[in-house]
């Protein structure tokens, strides 16, 4: 459930920084409100990532239909005859699709974390040199082949002493560039299947640029600054530094002679209130759905296991045909392993089996079954015959409150099930023993 949960969490949140990265291609990236672009972008993010606790889609149910839960359709469904038995197949729990994206999503998680801690190390072997020395604020160190800064760490090549140089890392210091960065590339570890994720950071570290070339010039000759960045190279690349020679020079000089924006395209900014409420919508629709489910499997005609569930309860009923039996052997297949996995995964209770077998043929004939939950230790179960459940063509039911955690386990007959399906599952109550 926590892992289902998980990979709805970040669909919900990549579509939403795709929406927002959309809007911005389209609408935004041509304005020269360079500082609205910014915050744009860092609150399309950040309300990317709230939105879905706040839309509640991570409590989207996991398929009750498993690889785990194989055993549990071909075993519930069982009573005694003399006829020739079917033949149920080995249980052998396999690799759930879910898993392996689990495994592929953490070794990019994993590697997103190596590459950051990386630049942050080769930053902090930077910050530690010897010549370094304080200027309003902002610490000046003296290195080889690169003008960049770092919060308020400035790096400046040997030798260099151009003031301009000096004022556009100051105006990145001053202005928490690197805050931006940093969020940032934190954002990409967990999000870096995301092509939405690396066109905002691109487009965010173009902002932070432009923002403090306007800065500089404003102080300067506009045109002996564009002159000055012409002759500007990079000789290094950190992801973490702003560069004083980043990014496509052409586009930065552009920049500076580019006439403002008019004030009245500042109300494009308000998209973003249509592009979460959209992406809101979206997604509530789509939890809706598969929470209120119902789903019908037969395995080989011969078990069935229907499921039902809404945002208030989750009902599991597991009826049998009268020509299958369990042996001991089927028992300790399914029962003991294929039901207990099925359990735990999906309500998050323990279960403990009992059993008696038939004297004349050595079948199982009286079957019990114990849920335990995990948190209170509180029980509930239910003891039946299966002889007898087949003669009334019943079936087990397990019914949960998502609410409370109330689980509730008991055997029916069809009758009450279909009183069941009439009355639905919020009003209808079937259970005579709680949790």
């Amino acid at each position: 459930m926590i892992m289902t949960a998980f990979f709805h969490y970040l669909l919900f949140a990549s579509f939403s920084l795709a929406l927002c990265c959309v809007i911005y291609q389209v609408w935004l990236r041509h304005l020269s409100f360079h500082r609205w672009n910014r915050l744009f972008i860092l609150s399309a993010i950040l309300a990317s990532l709230l939105l879905p606790f706040i839309n509640r889609v991570y409590d989207v149910r996991v398929p009750v239909i498993s690889d785990a839960g194989q055993g549990v359709r071909t075993l519930l469904n069982t009573t005694i005859h003399d006829s020739a038995p079917v033949m149920l197949p080995a249980y052998r729990p396999g690799l759930n699709m879910l898993d392996v994206l689990l495994g592929i999503y953490l070794a990019g998680v994993a590697i997103m974390c190596i590459l950051l801690l990386m630049n942050l190390f080769r930053i902090y072997r930077l910050i530690h040199k010897k010549d370094r020395e304080y200027y309003l604020g902002c610490m000046i160190i003296r290195s080889t082949g690169l003008n960049a800064s770092f919060f308020w760490y400035i790096f400046l090549e040997e030798g260099m002493e151009n003031k301009m140089i000096l004022q556009h890392e100051m105006a990145h210091a001053y202005h928490w560039h690197s805050a931006d960065l940093l969020v940032v590339e934190l954002v990409k570890i967990f999000f870096w299947f995301n092509p939405a994720v690396y066109i905002l950071s691109a487009r965010l570290r173009a902002l932070h640029e432009y923002e403090a070339d306007e800065i500089t010039a404003a102080v300067n000759d506009r045109r002996e600054y564009a002159h000055f960045l012409l002759g500007m190279h990079e000789k290094a690349h950190y992801r973490l530094l702003h560069s004083s020679a980043a990014h496509p020079l052409k586009s930065r000089i552009k920049q500076l002679f580019t006439p403002k924006s008019s004030h009245m395209k500042k109300a494009l900014y308000l998209l973003l209130i249509p592009c979460l409420l959209l992406a809101a919508s979206g997604f509530s629709l789509i939890k809706k759905r598969l929470r209120n489910t119902h789903t019908s499997v037969s395995v080989s005609g011969a078990w069935n296991i229907e499921t039902r569930e809404s945002e208030e309860e989750l009902i599991m009923e597991m009826r049998f045909r009268n020509d299958v039996v369990i042996t001991p052997k089927v028992y300790d297949q399914f029962f003991k392993s294929a039901l207990r996995d099925m359990a735990e995964k999906l309500l998050k209770y323990d279960v403990s089996m009992s059993h008696t077998t038939y004297e004349r043929n050595g079948h199982v004939d009286q079957l019990g079954i114990k849920l335990t939950n995990m948190k209170d230790h509180r029980e509930a179960g239910d003891e039946f015959s299966i002889p007898a459940l087949a003669d009334i063509d019943g079936c087990l039911i397990i019914g949960m409150n998502k609410k409370s955690g109330q689980l509730q386990v008991r055997a029916s007959n069809r009758s009450v099930v279909e009183a069941y399906d009439m009355k639905g599952i919020i009003n209808w109550n079937p259970f005579d023993k709680k949790c």
